[in-house]
């Protein structure tokens, strides 16, 4: 009896979540730090930080990356890691802990059979393995594109920005073109690559932005920042301490868009 009663506030719970919509996040599969012979993967507090803010206010989360299955984790950015950089972050201890949400991570979807049309919106996830990935993978922009022409949120952080590299509407323009924009500042990977003492980076995603257009911006080196666009459709962040404030600048984006859709249909 008391099994059954619980089974119904599952339902209604779980009803009304589904009621509000679900949010992508998007992890790297890629676990090398370029040539030297650190591991590398996505940062969880850039996961676990927006993820518990978007569930306690109602919406479903689902992980995706480009390989699917279990997604790398960097060893820095866990707490349980003896290398851990932020070994006191109870948030992303919970998502890894937990048995409900931690098995979407290690069983991600994959991206190529992800239907946009199923979302509200999408971020993308930093952490190194997105600076060596997301910028080829070719599903990434069928994604944003369709979430943002259906005037959905898109969103990053850190150097999850490498995913709009080759972002572009349907007419044809990147879609952080013009953009107010935020991401891994290239005086922060430098400090990173003088730490790791090797230059391992392709590239830095401040100057990549830059030349596609966006409006790049930043605060102090490894403090939270956050950007919002003028529209308020497209959030980011710019690195490691920014999930929480980037979490929050997320769920009023879609909180907005929701508030503005009931308004349409009630006119």
């Amino acid at each position: 009896m008391a099994n059954d009663a619980m089974d119904d506030i599952r339902k209604l719970r779980d009803g009304a979540r589904n009621r509000k919509g679900k949010v992508l996040a998007i992890v790297s599969s890629h676990d090398k730090l370029g040539e030297t012979s650190y591991p590398t993967g996505y940062w969880i507090s850039e996961l676990a930080h927006p993820y518990l803010l978007l569930w306690r206010a109602g919406y479903e989360v689902e992980v995706a990356s480009p390989k699917g299955g279990k997604a790398p984790v960097d060893a820095w950015s866990n707490p349980n890691s003896s290398v851990a950089q932020s070994p006191d972050d109870f948030v992303s201890t919970g998502l890894l802990e937990n048995k409900l949400h931690g098995q979407k991570l290690s069983n991600t979807k994959k991206l190529s059979q992800i239907n946009p049309g199923d979302y509200a919106g999408v971020w993308l996830v930093g952490g190194y393995g997105a600076a060596f990935e997301f910028a080829d993978d070719p599903d990434i922009p069928r994604i944003l594109r369709a979430v943002w022409e259906a005037d959905g949120i898109i969103a990053s952080i850190c150097h999850g920005s490498a995913g709009w590299l080759n972002a572009k509407a349907s007419n044809g323009d990147y879609l952080i073109q013009g953009q107010v924009i935020t991401g891994f500042s290239k005086a922060e990977d430098q400090e990173v690559e003088k730490v790791v003492g090797s230059k391992f980076l392709k590239f830095y995603v401040e100057d990549e932005l830059t030349k596609r257009g966006a409006r790049y911006t930043r605060g102090e080196l490894f403090q939270p920042f956050a950007t919002v666009s003028e529209n308020g459709r497209l959030v980011t962040g710019q690195q490691q301490f920014s999930g929480e404030v980037f979490g929050t600048r997320l769920l009023q984006a879609l909180e907005n868009v929701r508030t503005s859709s009931a308004s349409d249909h009630a006119a």
